[in-house]
């Protein structure tokens, strides 16, 4: 399991004097996603128009919702899910704040403004690409522990946690697909006198580059 995510991309643009002003965030519910769109609504509460979209994972079900908010049907909810498709994002939830400038757009002209508006945000926020890892646990020696820089870890893994008493124990995360190879290779590393346990599954973000 691997998939894109986002957080915090805010985009503003103007065209023929309507403001358009994109906003995403990271939501990890369908129920968040709501909760983000209605403080949105609430923000721009004398907007003319507030269209969004979402995909979120749910409890293992892919949730998808749009709305165009009163634009012509086709011209908002579903431009803006298509950026996310497009970009491969999930776990995210866009909302683009149109204040009417006077000038009538059009049909094109509002899927050009709103999936302008919804890229910008995507463009400007912070990626992470969600990884399914398994989660290890080693008690080092304070010698083991001091040769363990000198080991190769895989590209997606993470340091999670140390901590110091008569031994030094290491949490981290390693993507769940390398972890037989990465044990191996630990193993073989300590000439199989160093102990690694591995426990529960779990999703970690790494920012990509």
């Amino acid at each position: 399991m691997e998939f894109l995510t986002a957080d915090k991309g805010d985009f503003t643009t103007e065209i023929k004097r309507s403001e358009f002003i994109g906003k995403l965030v990271k939501v990890n519910s369908e129920e968040e996603a709501k909760s983000f769109i209605n403080s949105v609504k609430k923000e721009h509460s004398l907007a003319t128009h507030n269209c969004y979209a979402y995909i979120v994972y749910d409890d293992g079900v892919e949730r998808v919702r749009y709305s165009d908010d009163g634009e012509p049907q086709g011209t908002a909810g579903m431009p803006i899910l298509n950026v996310l498709k497009n970009k491969g994002f999930y776990n995210v939830a866009v909302v683009v704040t149109r204040y009417f400038g006077g000038v009538k757009l059009g049909a094109g002209g509002l899927v050009r403004a709103y999936s302008e508006a919804a890229s910008g945000a995507c463009n400007n926020a912070t990626v992470t690409r969600c990884v399914l890892c398994s989660k290890f646990r080693v008690d080092f020696s304070y010698e083991n522990y001091k040769i363990f820089s000198n080991f190769k870890m895989p590209k997606y893994s993470k340091n999670l946690s140390i901590e110091y008493s008569d031994k030094v124990t290491v949490f981290f995360a390693v993507k769940k697909e390398e972890c037989d190879s990465f044990v191996s290779a630990f193993e073989n590393f300590y000439n199989k006198k160093q102990a690694i346990a591995r426990l529960n599954d779990i999703i970690y973000e790494f920012e990509e580059n």
